[in-house]
């Protein structure tokens, strides 16, 4: 509900007992003069081949559920093998320099995205991640954003715009 209501969206659920769950999501989408007047004709128009995106990506979040959402957009967008982890310390041990992006939240218990974007930096890393916040705007995370220059997202993202930055570093 959270992910529909930050898009403006809204949904439907029909449900027969015993027998099927169904959800309906509607996203209002408003297109520039120049762009298809179709859905369906802007679709076909913008879908990437599925089989030009590739790599193996690592995503980092405190939260379970936007780890989800994450990596199912990923899937249905490429030939991406993803791993999460919802632990800093944990993501540490697994970079091993096999990961073509590491997506990582700032603000988690433990070992937070600046410590890991710290470790990545000593790896000689630093252009395999961005960041996703829901805080760019505090004095610490605001530095750190700009003293490294560090690509990021503001949390609640819109899907499109994380879709399109990933696809963007793996080019």
């Amino acid at each position: 509900e959270k992910v529909i209501s930050n898009h403006n969206a809204s949904y439907e659920v029909r449900s027969q007992d015993g027998e099927f769950t169904e959800f309906e999501i509607n996203f209002k989408v408003k297109l520039a003069e120049d762009e298809p007047k179709s859905m369906a004709d802007a679709l076909v128009e913008k879908k990437p081949n599925k089989n030009n995106f590739h790599g193996k990506i690592l995503i980092v979040d405190d939260e379970a559920y936007l780890l989800d959402l994450m990596k199912e957009i990923l899937l249905n967008e490429g030939d991406f093998e993803v791993i999460t982890t919802t632990n800093g310390q944990d993501a540490i041990q697994m970079i091993d320099g096999s990961f073509d992006l590491v997506i990582s939240d700032i603000r988690m218990p433990g070992v937070n995205g600046m410590e890991l974007f710290d470790f990545m930096k000593s790896k000689r890393m630093e252009d395999k991640v961005f960041m996703v916040t829901a805080d760019p705007y505090s004095e610490d995370v605001a530095t750190f954003l700009k003293e490294n220059n560090v690509e990021y997202l503001k949390k609640p993202f819109e899907l499109l715009k994380f879709k399109q930055l990933v696809l963007e570093k793996l080019s």
